[in-house]
């Protein structure tokens, strides 16, 4: 395995201005118009009640859409409600690693069922041993507005600053690791595209001002970047995404291909001169779902210094997908890069958990070109909206696949490789050390007043 490599206003072409980027945000309260813990019974986890056909209970309620769902609500589901049973190691080892989710999909009001749903959540992340949620505010497929971004901080950031004491934005691996002394929550941002970039590619510096760790080049179909992971044909980055990634390195901001086609991912980790991950996909080689990474890019994600972080969304990582995923298929996909690539340095965790499912499955079910059944059998999509997701919570689910690479001879360092180390390495990269003011590039120039 290789080493990791080392003033204008708006124009006549109409590209979008930093000044107009900002300016936008305060007008984005509709931008997200589309976008919309308590503990209940435990469900042993794989041992959902009951198993009438396709995941529906007889008699169970449609969403207006033909679907028979598998229980009411989202908080009644079987897989809201599993719990997953994990040895006393393995929970110590969650408290002493730096245990980093890459992508917890959390886009307000649309993935949220309230305010008060917020500080529930994010304390049973804090009991399990996360120490850092790569949380995403907003996404391409969600709304088209770039000024969307924006309003998708505004929940985020009010529920930092009601909690303090609990929570702490972080920017850089120092912060990360004061988090953790502290026993606080780290949190950075996400977003799924890059459509609030505009035509400029140094709008890149603002959003890591604002605290955003990555945005992922496409979700699922092609943009001005490259190919998507749902389309027919991908081919490859563009002139303009070459030139995005470029500003990715220069402003610190990692490059994230989940949701990209392969050949421009596969671009992508020739193009970028830092590590490059994927934050929450899984191996085509355990199932080959359009979402999931094939051997040469997991390859080549590797040979930049980089992570491939598995999801655990069911319909994409288990080829039955169950009412109830359990952490025996997400070892397969993280034990499947761990042997393609000869090591446990590649490997991480991305949750992609949603607090509330209920919206986005209407979202899902009216974006058809961007969710197919590609890879999977017919159906799968639907099936999976039926029984809403079904994605585990990761606070509950991480403690027993430690439990399952200890137990197929996995080391401590290892786990704690996976569970964090290996994300944070990236992190160090090319986010830096310590929190900096991002340093201007002669492109940045611009007329303010």
């Amino acid at each position: 395995m290789r080493n990791s490599r080392s003033g204008r206003r708006q124009s006549a072409s109409g590209r979008a201005t930093r000044r107009e980027f900002l300016r936008n945000g305060t007008i984005a309260a509709t931008g997200l118009a589309l976008m919309g813990s308590s503990s209940g019974q435990s469900v042993a986890a794989g041992n959902p009640p009951g198993n009438p056909p396709d995941g529906a209970q007889p008699g169970a309620p449609s969403n207006g859409s033909g679907l028979k769902l598998i229980s009411p609500s989202f908080e009644t589901s079987p897989q809201y409600l599993a719990t997953y049973p994990a040895s006393d190691r393995a929970r110590r080892l969650m408290q002493q690693a730096t245990v980093i989710d890459t992508l917890f999909s959390a886009v307000y009001p649309l993935q949220w069922k309230s305010d008060d749903q917020f500080h529930p959540v994010m304390r049973e992340c804090i009991a399990a041993g996360i120490n850092v949620l790569g949380y995403c505010t907003s996404a391409d497929v969600a709304s088209p507005d770039p000024a969307a971004v924006l309003a998708g901080l505004k929940f985020p950031l009010r529920k930092i600053a009601e909690r303090p004491d609990l929570y702490v934005l972080v920017r850089s691996v120092d912060d990360i690791r004061e988090a953790k002394k502290q026993g606080k929550l780290g949190i950075y941002f996400v977003h799924q595209g890059t459509n609030q970039f505009g035509a400029d590619v140094d709008n890149v510096a603002l959003m890591r001002q604002l605290g955003f760790g990555y945005c992922l080049l496409v979700y699922n179909n092609s943009n001005a970047v490259g190919g998507g992971c749902a389309d027919a044909v991908d081919r490859g980055l563009t002139p303009f995404g070459r030139r995005l990634i470029q500003a990715y390195n220069r402003y610190g901001m990692v490059v994230d291909v989940t949701h990209t086609g392969n050949r421009t991912a596969l671009d992508a980790c020739e193009v970028s001169a830092q590590p490059v991950i994927a934050s929450h996909s899984g191996a085509k080689g355990v199932f080959a779902s359009f979402r999931n990474l094939s051997d040469d890019l997991i390859k080549a994600i590797a040979g930049t210094g980089g992570v491939c972080s598995i999801f655990s969304t069911g319909a994409y990582v288990d080829p039955s997908n169950p009412a109830v995923v359990g952490p025996e298929i997400l070892f397969k996909h993280i034990d499947y890069i761990c042997q393609l690539v000869g090591s446990s340095k590649h490997a991480g965790y991305g949750s992609d958990w949603i607090p509330d499912m209920n919206k986005t499955m209407e979202l899902v079910l009216s974006k058809a070109s961007a969710y197919p059944d590609m890879g999977m059998p017919p159906g799968t999509t639907k099936k999976a909206i039926s029984m809403y997701g079904p994605t585990p919570m990761p606070a509950r689910i991480l403690p027993a696949l430690v439990d399952q690479m200890l137990n197929h001879g996995y080391s401590d360092q290892d786990c704690a490789n996976v569970l964090g180390e290996n994300n944070l390495r990236v992190f160090g990269a090319v986010w830096g050390g310590s929190s900096r003011a991002i340093v201007e590039h002669q492109g940045f120039q611009e007329d303010w007043r």
